[in-house]
């Protein structure tokens, strides 16, 4: 009995053959494999199998670990509590109470303080950020440590 595989583009496992299964009717960009490497290609899920396109090596490679979201927004008093904890409320007040411009004050108290949740992609929330010194990296490191924030 004789086992085989296919590829993808990538190299990814796509396809098994058996000739017992299969008979005759196994695709022919197929390759051979031994008995082991064919079962433990069903029976390890914890990777995925490819086929190294220079060596032709075949192997399980570990899963990819899926990029952390950033919540697309949290609650103010999440937002306010991360802020707290991370030693910036401070100088967002300050910044808010220094603004020259009665209009951009307002709206941003209007933010602060009598908005249900905090939207990760507000302008209000980007311009204080950079004011203070906030990075896109640290505002999405605040509002996920915000999204886990029970009070």
């Amino acid at each position: 009995m004789s086992y085989y595989f296919t590829f993808d583009e990538d190299g990814i496992l796509n396809g098994r053959y058996c000739t017992e299964i299969n008979g005759g009717d196994i695709p022919s960009d197929a390759v051979e494999v031994d008995v082991d490497v064919f079962n433990r290609s069903i029976e390890e899920t914890d990777g995925v199998w490819k086929r190294n396109p220079k060596t032709k090596k075949i192997g399980k490679h570990p899963h990819t670990k899926p990029k952390p979201t950033v919540p697309e927004q949290v609650s103010r008093a999440q937002g306010k509590a991360a802020l707290i904890t991370a030693g910036l409320w401070t100088d967002v007040l300050a910044y808010v109470e220094a603004m020259t411009d009665p209009t951009e004050k307002a709206l941003a108290e209007v933010a602060l303080n009598d908005t249900t949740h905090w939207r990760r992609d507000s302008s209000t929330m980007k311009t204080i950020a950079e004011a203070i010194g906030i990075s896109e990296k640290r505002m999405d490191v605040l509002f996920t440590e915000a999204s886990k924030i029970v009070l």
